[in-house]
């Protein structure tokens, strides 16, 4: 099932124009944390790209894997967002329109939740927060695996 995910991911990238990652994705990220030591207004070239990290569900304290592939869009000040959620046949993929706004990137999911997305500049990575309906939530952290090809 990894292949096939890849081999999407690598297609997604492809099509976005990115280049292949040089190196595998550092499985040892800390814990996730929603907090930005240094906020930057976010521009969609400093987000294009393949990020890969942890998600933490705040009740349970479970964690999962969490890729995110972020492209241009036609439309101003938004990026398209492909997120797998899990590893392995479990895994569910999901395709949204982000909204850029200030320090945050904003996807409104299908069931309601929002993703709030953040870039800490210093280490370049991605954190974030998912907000559910009915107290579910979440925090995540993603490290860049793939960039834009200059």
């Amino acid at each position: 099932m990894n292949g096939i995910k890849n081999t999407l991911l690598a297609f997604f990238l492809a099509l976005a124009g990115h280049e292949q990652p040089s190196t595998p994705p550092d499985e040892t990220v800390s814990a996730p944390s929603a907090l930005v030591a240094e906020q930057h207004l976010l521009t969609a070239e400093m987000l294009v790209g393949a990020w890969r990290g942890k998600r933490v569900l705040t009740e349970a304290g479970t964690t999962s894997v969490i890729e995110a592939v972020l492209v241009d869009a036609a439309r101003p000040s938004s990026l398209l967002g492909y997120f797998t959620f899990g590893d392995g046949p479990s895994a569910s993929t999901v395709r949204r329109l982000g909204r850029l706004a200030g320090d945050r990137l904003t996807f409104t999911l299908r069931d309601g939740r929002e993703m709030i997305l953040s870039l800490d500049v210093k280490h370049m990575r991605l954190l974030g927060r998912e907000i559910g309906t009915g107290g579910q939530s979440s925090t995540f952290e993603l490290s860049r695996v793939r960039s834009r090809v200059p």
